[in-house]
């Protein structure tokens, strides 16, 4: 099930993203990112999360669910994990201190353990994603301007 979420979408349901603004990143050719997270609990149920996002560039930001769960999860359940997927996105883009506004954001692969992928694991996988997705190249600020070290 593919979706779209386009910038005004994203703007209303978060508004942290407007305020995120300060010193935009730009897409300027294709970059992939993937955020994985495992936590293995003595006396708790295990938590699994893996997210593969790509971006491309674009005058605007946009998120793109292109991904698919397994077939015998629930529209319910797949309605949770999509959910804490773009929030684990939006998370990750507002947390860069150059964030990712202008791309277009796919989420191109997720990955499912059968009781151990959660709503929260998904969501820390899909922030975790986005930081690797940051840290390549592909990116300049606004202007041209060379974006920070600690970003490709």
């Amino acid at each position: 099930m593919a979706r779209s979420i386009g910038y005004d979408e994203l703007i209303r349901r978060f508004p942290m993203l407007s305020a995120a603004l300060i010193v935009p990143m730009r897409c300027v050719s294709p970059v992939r990112g993937r955020g994985k997270h495992v936590k293995q609990l003595k006396d708790r149920p295990h938590q699994f999360g893996d997210v593969e996002v790509s971006a491309s560039p674009a005058g605007v930001l946009s998120i793109h669910l292109a991904h698919s769960w397994p077939s015998e999860l629930s529209n319910d359940e797949i309605v949770r994990l999509d959910d804490a997927l773009v929030l684990g996105l939006v998370e990750g883009i507002a947390r860069e201190e150059w964030p990712p506004m202008e791309c277009a954001l796919t989420c191109e692969s997720v990955g499912y353990v059968n009781g151990d992928t959660t709503p929260v694991a998904v969501r820390i996988a899909a922030a975790m994603a986005v930081r690797s997705m940051c840290r390549r190249s592909g990116w300049e600020g606004l202007n041209g301007a060379a974006p920070p070290d600690d970003v490709a």
